[in-house]
């Protein structure tokens, strides 16, 4: 998520089908439940938000 692109519209907490995201003072993102389904991406009016790699990704390189 890309806090400074955000804007708080809140179209990607509407559209999440596994009720990850909340609307605060900023978008917070439950990440191990997220279904990676992409939608809150697709949706975004501002591109602020893009795929972030699972832990077993970024622990070994190549997998």
């Amino acid at each position: 998520m890309d806090d400074t692109g955000c804007t708080l519209c809140g179209i990607c907490v509407g559209v999440c089908p596994a009720g990850v995201m909340e609307k605060t003072s900023r978008i917070e993102i439950e990440y191990d439940r997220c279904i990676r389904c992409y939608c809150c991406q697709e949706l975004c009016p501002e591109g602020a938000i893009s795929p972030r790699d699972g832990w077993l990704k970024r622990l070994i390189p190549g997998f």
